[in-house]
C-alpha cells in the first residue's frame, strides 16, 4: 500500500508541476491536458479512498 500512496502523490506532484510550468510557457492546450490529468489522478485518489473506507466498514460488519 505504502507504494501506491508513494506512486499517487508523485503522480500529482508532476501533473500540478507540469501544469504550472506549461501555463507559464503559455502553452494553452498542453497546458489544459497537464491540468485535466492532475484533476483525473485526484478523482481516482479519491475513488480509491472511498473504496477502501467502504471495505474497511463491510469488513468491520461482518466482524462485527
Amino acid at each position: 500500500m505504502t507504494s501506491y500512496l508513494q506512486a499517487r502523490a508523485q503522480c500529482e506532484k508532476v501533473g500540478d508541476r507540469l501544469y504550472r510550468e506549461l501555463q507559464m510557457d503559455e502553452m494553452p492546450w498542453v497546458c489544459a491536458q497537464a491540468k485535466k490529468y492532475a484533476e483525473t489522478v485526484r478523482k481516482m485518489r479519491e475513488e480509491r479512498e472511498t473504496m477502501v473506507k467502504e471495505q474497511h466498514g463491510l469488513d468491520s460488519e461482518i466482524k462485527g
